[in-house]
């Protein structure tokens, strides 16, 4: 078997935190090279509407074989505590970082998905035994079928037949590269990828997976897939999630429907507005991909709805499920002249804090006045936001921006600035050490 051998629940770094399946695509008949642009979020295929399955195959299996404590060892110390927060997690993951990478690849004929493929997926894992579930991800066959041969342009490693979409920092797209013969036990390596099956790279050099009760750092090292107790530093290689878990629970459908929308409506507008670098000011520096931007700001905020349910439950936030999609809605319809101007997404009208100012916090969005004074991480307390010439840690009142500890005035557009919260308008922008405050990302 050929092609996408292994996606490890997502095919991207940033996702190997979490618990999941694996997907293997196999070689489709054909290959493609297309080398045409970005494309939008839209597109054919058959994924649009797998979100809600596929958490729900992944959380029914978690919860079902998982106790509380093992919890944490699957999500490596994140904030995923009860079921409803599973299901936000995965759904935001598939609807924001996978269905629209591959409806654009699909769209340009750089990858197939196959529906019928997906559902005997998920069908297998809901039908796995917890004492299978504890072994680690399913491998799923011919779910995604990469059709980019090495030298052909590509968006993500899903597009090509050796599995990797080489992108170089702020190209705005990539090239399918050949996978590197599998180095044996012994052998020079990076990564866990460059290894031979059974072997894991320790940062320098491949070596045997390490049996259960053996000490470990990450789960990469164990045989059995888990490293427990790494979460506090060092751990033992063992087996989790074996049975006895709480079972599924009530499903907030707010926030696991939003994630989606609201990460496609971001770096939609980012790509339809922005030009060169122009991107760095409003995305991670270096990123030129749509592609890119929907995998990780679509991971991230996964694990920040997650924190927000979390809040939801403890009863210090609100949030209006209609006020959200209204949010979404306007931010999709402005144009890219009012966008230019520093329009973010924040929704924070959808948002109710419940907390007054004195009340312990641990973000913004739980208080009345919608500002923490974090003074240590995770430990603040509920305050208004300071103004001109008031002390300050991060945030300041609308207008005023923190400098050197002291609220100071928000400043007008062509004046030096280090960041977008010294702008009054518009974004912080220009070479190292010549950043002025413009009107940039105006679709021109």
């Amino acid at each position: 078997m050929n092609g996408l051998s292994t996606l490890r629940l997502l095919g991207t770094a940033v996702f190997t935190m979490f618990v999941g399946l694996s997907v293997a695509a196999c070689e489709g008949e054909t290959t493609t090279t297309p080398t045409g642009g970005s494309g939008g979020s839209g597109g054919g295929g058959n994924a649009a509407s797998n979100g809600e399955q596929y958490a729900q195959a992944i959380c029914d299996r978690v919860f079902d074989c998982c106790n509380t404590a093992e919890l944490a060892e699957r999500f490596n110390g994140n904030s995923v505590v009860d079921y409803a927060g599973c299901r936000i997690l995965y759904r935001t993951i598939w609807e924001a970082a996978i269905e629209p990478v591959v409806k654009d690849g699909e769209s340009a004929g750089r990858v197939s998905f196959n529906q019928a493929n997906f559902d005997k997926c998920m069908a297998t894992v809901g039908d796995l035994s917890c004492a299978d579930f504890s072994l680690g991800p399913v491998d799923c066959e011919d779910v995604f079928t990469p059709k980019v041969a090495v030298g052909g342009a590509c968006y993500s490693d899903l597009e090509c037949i050796d599995e990797e979409c080489d992108i170089p920092n702020g190209a705005s797209m990539g090239t399918c590269i050949a996978k590197p013969t599998p180095v044996g036990m012994g052998g020079a390596c990076t990564e866990n990828d460059g290894c031979e099956s059974g072997l894991y790279c320790n940062g320098m050099t491949c070596e045997a997976l390490k049996a259960d009760g053996q000490d470990c750092f990450n789960d990469d090292e164990c045989q059995a897939g888990t490293c427990v107790g790494d979460a506090q530093g060092m751990g033992k290689c063992g087996k989790v999630c074996e049975g006895g878990g709480p079972g599924s629970g009530p499903v907030d459908t707010v926030l696991e429907s939003i994630g989606g929308p609201f990460i496609i409506a971001q770096c939609d507008k980012a790509f339809d507005c922005c030009i060169g670098d122009e991107l760095d000011a409003v995305l991670f520096p270096g990123m030129r991909t749509k592609a890119g931007c929907l995998s990780l700001y679509g991971a991230f905020l996964g694990l920040a709805l997650v924190e927000m349910h979390n809040s939801v439950v403890e009863k210090k936030v609100e949030i209006d499920g209609a006020a959200f999609q209204k949010c979404i809605d306007d931010y999709e319809a402005q144009t890219c002249q009012d966008f230019s101007k520093g329009t973010g997404i924040e929704c924070t009208d959808a948002i109710k804090g419940l907390l007054a100012d004195g009340t312990s916090c641990t973000d913004d969005a739980q208080c009345t006045s919608k500002y923490c004074n974090e003074s240590m991480p995770n430990q603040g307390t509920c305050a208004t936001l300071p103004g001109a010439g008031a002390p300050c840690s991060d945030d300041c009142a609308d207008g005023f921006y923190c400098e050197g500890g002291m609220c100071a005035a928000q400043k007008a557009a062509g004046s030096a600035c280090s960041s977008t919260s010294e702008c009054s308008e518009g974004r912080c922008h220009g070479q190292s050490g010549m950043k002025t405050c413009q009107l940039i990302c105006d679709g021109i």
